[in-house]
């Protein structure tokens, strides 16, 4: 073999092993990649499920202390509002009181008995022009008010009613009239019973 073909050969292997190099090489090089590739993926998914809880409990937290001071706002205006109610309400009952009282002393006949019905009557529309007149009602209580509302528009009707039957004009019984009044008791204790159940919940019971 010549010195020629030698050189030839040699350099052919050589070429050969470094172009298996380079593949292997390459073939390294593209595993790798790929593992750091997954490596990086992977911690930026962890990074945003992470970022995730932070803002989940940063948001939970945000939303109990809106909630709470909501609240605290609610007790607020409630305790503004039953403080204007209850000179209202005090007023309503201690005419009633002072009515009955009368009605149990004074009363000699017929014509005394219409006269205090019509104070009962104008005690009532008193106190309901009194709550409508009031500027604000808080979100926990508008059912309430409008409950009440409904209360003393019954309760008037249920006076007027017992002013006609006094005066000869109720187109009814004696049990009628008693039916009239037990159905206005009714309203007003689911009245007071939606009243303690609000009051209770924001822990307001000595206002009741």
């Amino acid at each position: 073999m010549t010195e020629n073909r030698k050189d030839i050969i040699i350099t052919t292997i050589l070429l050969t092993i470094f172009a298996g190099l380079v593949f292997l090489n390459f073939i390294s090089h593209e595993i790798y990649g790929k593992k750091a590739q997954t490596r990086i993926e992977r911690h930026a998914a962890l990074e945003a499920r992470q970022q995730e809880r932070v803002d989940a409990r940063r948001i939970t937290a945000e939303y109990i202390k809106l909630r709470e001071l909501t609240r605290n706002q609610d007790t607020k205006d409630i305790i503004d509002y039953d403080e204007e109610y209850s000179g209202l309400k005090n007023e309503y009952l201690n005419s009633i009181v002072s009515i009955s009282k009368e009605l149990e002393e004074k009363v000699v006949n017929i014509d005394d008995i219409e006269a205090l019905v019509k104070q009962r009557i104008t005690a009532a529309r008193k106190f309901e022009e009194g709550l409508e007149n009031m500027e604000y009602i808080p979100g926990p209580l508008k059912d309430y008010h409008e409950l009440l509302l409904s209360f003393l528009e019954n309760d008037i009707d249920t006076w007027e009613a017992t002013r006609s039957y006094y005066a000869g004009d109720f187109d009814g019984s004696v049990s009628d009239m008693k039916k009239l009044h037990d159905e206005n008791s009714l309203i007003f204790s689911q009245t007071e019973e939606l009243k303690k159940e609000i009051y209770s919940l924001y822990g307001l019971e000595d206002l009741l």
